[in-house]
């Protein structure tokens, strides 16, 4: 918790450390969300880690290309976030049922959503698109209920803290 609470202080302030404890946190929630079942969270929090890598070289000036300037904010416009929205629901529910058939899945269908969601957001994220912060208002909100209904009351607290930070982060967003 500690660890993803520090990530987040240090991305909203704009600081490379930020990443290196994102990186941390990825890997250990990772190991939890395992060990609880929840397997579209692992592919989340394994996409997570290899963002916190990405948001380093990003940043860090050492980056990698895959043609776009890898420091140019991106700023999708409302029928954009319209598409991308829609894709993410369908893709969302695609995952859903194919986790439904796994017995070992539990709460399939929101535990994808958070998913899907979850990438799209960590990918505006790290093109530091500033409506990222909508998107983790209430991809944080859905899942510190989707923790708290697996019993994992330290993680919905944390998401909860999440849910707050990303409201102070859209609240103090100058590019919005």
């Amino acid at each position: 918790m500690v660890c993803s609470l520090l990530y987040t202080f240090f991305y909203a302030r704009g600081q490379l450390i930020a990443w290196l404890f994102g990186a941390i946190a990825s890997i250990l929630f990772l190991i939890l969300v395992a060990r609880k079942g929840l397997i579209a969270e692992i592919a989340t929090h394994g996409f997570y880690l290899l963002s916190a890598i990405y948001g380093y070289l990003a940043q860090s000036g050492r980056g990698i290309s895959f043609g776009w300037t890898i420091l140019q904010p991106l700023q999708l416009k409302l029928p954009q976030h319209l598409f991308w929205i829609a894709a993410t629901a369908f893709l969302g529910m695609a995952l859903g049922f194919a986790l439904s058939k796994n017995p070992r899945s539990k709460m399939p269908y929101f535990d994808a959503q958070t998913t899907v969601f979850s990438i799209l957001a960590t990918v505006l994220m790290v093109r530091f698109d500033p409506t990222n912060w909508i998107y983790w208002i209430v991809i944080d909100t859905a899942s510190a209920i989707l923790y708290s209904r697996r019993k994992l009351l330290l993680s919905a607290l944390l998401y909860g803290v999440y849910t707050a930070m990303a409201i102070y982060g859209l609240w103090t967003s100058h590019e919005l």
